[in-house]
């Protein structure tokens, strides 16, 4: 039994757990229905919020319909009813097909509980620019995620938002007051109902996950056939529905149907294994073949989703390449020395991946034009360009104001690229074991202006400063729960002040860190809250950095070993070499 706590319903006057699976076995499919309907109507009547994760995969998309038609009669049995939240994941990186269907089963949701005025909303939850998964990549943050890595991704791109969302909701009702249903079912799989057991789960019964969160699972005991004979039953007009599912049965053919995000909110954990490759996110390097995509770019109305599949192959070709890789550690050492070891990805990698991924959004912008539709996918947006850009400032990593002048080169001028195909494919032992720690920080390191203080305002003596409760003197920047670029703030730089700001800046003798200084001036930008001191730490390697003219050597360990070394002394270098790197 689980060690989680467990709780069972007092107003459904249901069965005892111990008789509920014979007695589903013996139960026609319109009594499941019912016992599931008089368990959601249960919670309603104790006063519960109920948010349900759905992916509008099979099993979560019949759930739905379930609690829509409760909801609908308890409504007119009573009056009222408390208010609920459906809630759908959006990664940002989604399969285009599977991104299209979920939206127009989003807005099918809200469409039908606006006609019945029933007290339900839709709600598509959304990494922020601090958990995109490109503007992080693009921006030198961090690397793909694969086989080899934990589940960084599925933190990033859905348990942080999820969790987020969810904190809000639990805010605006009382995390004692909210249940969140979810389409989970003991005969999934094994390894399913062996985790649904651990937890304790049940259909008339609530978990607490390990997050703390009242989870219940309604369809619990449902068998496979039951979920295929209720979408029978909606496709021929037998059952209500707020959709026909004819666009489930179409999209959702041979594949698990994005139950993932589901898992994610059931455990309250990021999920340790990936997604369903056609079902999960194009970008997924967590598979070594995306053999869904592969069969489905064989039929020609999906050609469009080719570039994105010749993206992800080229990132997983490139993921072990030493020279693609940024050599450099973010962080200096007690002793102002720095660690030589393999990191994020280079800045000419980075640079490569933006043109790469503006060039195949505006092919796309001109495809989906031609056809008189909106565009299939949208890979950034304005604000993230600028969030890219503020990122490779605060690094110091590229020359100033590099990304907006690759977005000019590629959106403004037309100077598109197509993804290298056929790349050698650099697996993991290609990536040479590779230690080094040389002397960096120098004089001007710990300056006064070297930090997070802008240096443009403080000539022009209009720097407004915060004090720290450690005394130390900081820009006062805008600051919120975590890093936003503001979309009217970024809409607005391109109307009046783009061109303006790539005459001044694109200087490469510029120091990139005035860039990241200029969008926080204007209002457009704000940090985490808090990260004052961090911002501060990052900008003190950047400006290091640009005094030390080392960007074009980030990629190659021993030439930027070298150049440290050249500028240090070598009685200030300590190497620790574990393998030589030989492949530069």
């Amino acid at each position: 039994m689980s060690t989680q706590a467990h709780l069972k319903l007092e107003s459904t006057n249901l069965i005892p757990l111990s008789e509920v699976s014979n007695s589903f076995q013996t139960l026609t499919l319109e009594e499941k229905i019912e016992r599931t309907s008089d368990v959601i109507k249960g919670l309603l009547a104790d006063g519960k919020h109920l948010l349900l994760a759905s992916s509008f995969g099979k099993d979560s998309g019949v759930l739905l319909n379930i609690f829509l038609q409760a909801m609908k009669e308890f409504v007119t049995e009573n009056g009222s009813a408390p208010c609920c939240i459906v809630v759908n994941s959006n990664t940002l990186v989604e399969s285009p097909l599977l991104d299209a269907y979920s939206r127009l089963e989003a807005a099918k949701v809200t469409e039908y509980c606006e006609r019945h005025n029933l007290p339900v909303t839709m709600h598509i939850v959304e990494p922020s620019l601090s958990n995109n998964y490109l503007v992080n990549i693009i921006g030198g943050r961090t690397i793909t995620v694969d086989s080899a890595n934990d589940a960084k991704c599925s933190i990033m791109m859905k348990l942080n938002p999820i969790n987020s969302h969810k904190n809000r909701i639990f805010k605006q009702f009382g995390k004692e007051n909210v249940v969140t249903l979810v389409g989970t079912r003991f005969s999934e799989s094994p390894e399913r109902g062996r985790a649904m057991k651990d937890r304790g789960d049940s259909y008339d019964s609530i978990s607490i996950n390990t997050a703390g969160d009242k989870v219940i699972s309604p369809i619990a005991e449902w068998e496979l056939d039951d979920i295929f004979f209720y979408i029978g039953y909606v496709r021929s007009n037998k059952i209500e529905c707020y959709s026909d599912f004819e666009a489930l049965v179409e999209t959702y053919r041979d594949i698990n149907g994005g139950e993932c995000m589901v898992n994610v909110y059931t455990t309250g954990q990021a999920s340790k294994t990936p997604c369903g490759g056609r079902s999960g996110c194009w970008i997924c390097l967590r598979i070594s073949e995306d053999k869904s995509m592969e069969n489905m770019l064989k039929r020609d109305e999906n050609a469009y989703m080719r570039p994105l599949n010749d993206l992800r192959n080229y990132l997983a070709a490139n993921q072990y390449d030493p020279s693609k890789r940024n050599w450099l550690a973010r962080t200096l050492n007690d002793d102002g020395s720095v660690t030589i070891a393999p990191n994020s990805y280079s800045p000419d990698y980075c640079e490569t991946l933006l043109r790469l991924v503006l060039s195949i959004q505006m092919r796309e912008n001109r495809a989906a034009a031609a056809l008189g539709i909106a565009p299939r996918f949208t890979l950034l947006r304005l604000k993230d360009v600028i969030a890219i850009e503020v990122l490779w400032a605060r690094y110091g990593y590229h020359t100033s104001a590099r990304a907006l002048q690759i977005f000019d080169d590629v959106v403004v001028q037309g100077e598109e690229f197509d993804v290298p195909t056929n790349q050698p494919i650099f697996h993991k032992n290609s990536l040479p074991r590779f230690s080094a720690k040389v002397s960096f920080a120098d004089k001007d390191f710990f300056g006064l202006t070297s930090g997070l203080r802008d240096v443009e305002a403080i000539i022009a003596d209009c720097e407004r400063t915060v004090t720290k409760a450690d005394g130390r003197i900081y820009s006062d920047v805008n600051t919120s729960a975590e890093f936003t670029v503001d979309e009217e703030g970024a809409d607005l730089f391109f109307q009046f002040e783009y061109e303006r700001f790539l005459e001044r800046y694109t200087n490469p003798s510029y120091c990139p860190t005035q860039v990241f200084h200029y969008f926080l001036r204007q209002g457009t930008v704000s940090l985490h809250r808090g990260g004052h001191a961090e911002n501060d730490r990052m900008l003190r390697m950047a400006n290091q950095i640009h005094r030390k003219g080392i960007t074009k050597v980030l990629n190659n360990p021993n030439l930027l070993l070298s150049r440290l070394s050249d500028l240090a002394g070598s009685e200030n270098v300590n190497v620790v070499i574990e393998q030589q790197c030989t492949l530069f």
